[in-house]
């Protein structure tokens, strides 16, 4: 059979998966934290995921200095995107990077402690992709609220 270099383009990446000790040490740095909406993985029905912030289809590496705790939401939301739309100014800024962005720089709680506020573009364009106030993730927060295990400490390297 002869080679095909059509085919050869059409041939999936593969994705490299971050190993068990890999994966362990970016969930302990962020603490069991979704290092975007701030769930906690302890309250979650579903196994959080290592997100490549910088996504492996733009040349992102698996390595820890690329590699976000997410909750499967916020995962499923980012996808390969790497800017969003600030709502504010209507100019696409890229969305927040856990390694680069100091987390209280771009978001803060609303007084009741239940929705994210961006306080920035990154902030509010991220809130709006990765949906940080999504209706179930609300709700787990003001559960949380009553058991005093809401909000988490910040996430500071």
């Amino acid at each position: 059979m002869q080679s095909c270099a059509i085919w050869e383009c059409c041939i999936p990446m593969v994705r490299k998966r971050p190993s068990a000790k890999l994966r362990q040490q970016v969930m302990q740095r962020a603490r069991g934290l979704c290092e975007y909406c701030y769930s906690q993985q302890r309250y979650c029905p579903d196994r959080f995921v290592c997100d490549h912030i910088f996504p492996v289809s733009f040349g992102g590496e698996t390595t820890i200095a690329n590699l976000a705790f997410a909750c499967v939401g916020c995962n499923s939301k980012k996808g390969n995107e790497r800017q969003a739309l600030d709502s504010l100014t209507g100019e696409w800024v890229p969305l927040y990077h856990p390694r680069k962005h100091i987390w209280s720089d771009h978001f803060r709680w609303s007084d009741d402690f239940l929705r994210l506020i961006g306080v920035s573009p990154v902030g509010r364009a991220t809130i709006h992709k990765l949906d940080l106030n999504r209706a179930n993730v609300v709700n787990l927060r003001r559960l949380l609220i009553t058991f005093k295990e809401h909000p988490p400490a910040p996430i500071v390297e």
